[in-house]
């Protein structure tokens, strides 16, 4: 919120007006702008991920592991910041998008959308995914839970920079096939350039992935 502060000669009293902070897309809080910050470098460091982890022809390595192109190249996955509702007509002819507006009605649909090819004749596998700046909550991950059948996402991730606390971590652990399904709970760098997925939640994470539980975020 901006706040100006001013006199009224008559009264002396200080009156203060609060005006809040707009974007194109209506008013956005000081938290909803840290997260925005997020978007780009999460979604720049997926690709990266999918293409070196998780394709069959990798863009950027060659199969002895050494950098052949460079990572603003990469077009499989193919990504979009779909926070706001918009995306490209490529993405849009790539699911239910009258589902999706309705679910955009209710302020529900992903902060990152798109899709991937393992292989050049492979079949299509939907990605969502949901950024949080505040420390995840149970509601967060059932929210990505929900994308990822509503949509039939084979990868569905939500990350959060302050990750999630060690108590609803054990309560996701003892419900997990309710609370989570095949979503991938992950935390980011305050710059979204790391990620790493909790080493607790291995289970039904894809093996390509599973790398990214280790001690060194990726």
């Amino acid at each position: 919120m901006e706040q100006n502060y001013s006199r009224n000669a008559k009264s002396r009293k200080l009156i203060v007006s609060i005006k809040p902070i707009r974007t194109g897309d209506g008013i956005m809080s000081g938290k909803a702008k840290e997260e925005e910050k997020l978007y780009f470098p999460l979604l720049q460091k997926l690709k990266e991920i999918f293409d070196r982890w998780y394709v069959a022809e990798s863009y950027t390595y060659s199969r002895e592991g050494y950098m052949k192109g460079p990572t603003n190249g990469i077009t499989n996955p193919h990504l979009e910041i779909t926070a706001y509702g918009k995306f490209s007509e490529l993405l849009h002819t790539q699911f239910d998008y009258p589902l999706f507006q309705d679910l955009k009605a209710e302020n529900l649909h992903p902060d990152i959308m798109g899709y991937v090819y393992k292989k050049d004749a492979a079949k299509r596998e939907f990605i969502t995914v949901e950024v949080k700046y505040a420390q995840l909550k149970i509601k967060d991950i059932l929210q990505a839970k929900l994308y990822e059948k509503v949509f039939n996402a084979k990868f569905s991730f939500v990350i959060s920079p302050k990750g999630i606390a060690i108590e609803k971590l054990k309560l996701i652990l003892k419900h997990d096939q309710d609370l989570r399904g095949n979503v991938m709970i992950g935390q980011c760098s305050a710059d979204g350039r790391l990620i790493r997925l909790y080493p607790d939640l291995l289970e039904r994470i894809p093996k390509e992935f599973k790398r990214l539980s280790s001690n060194r975020a990726l």
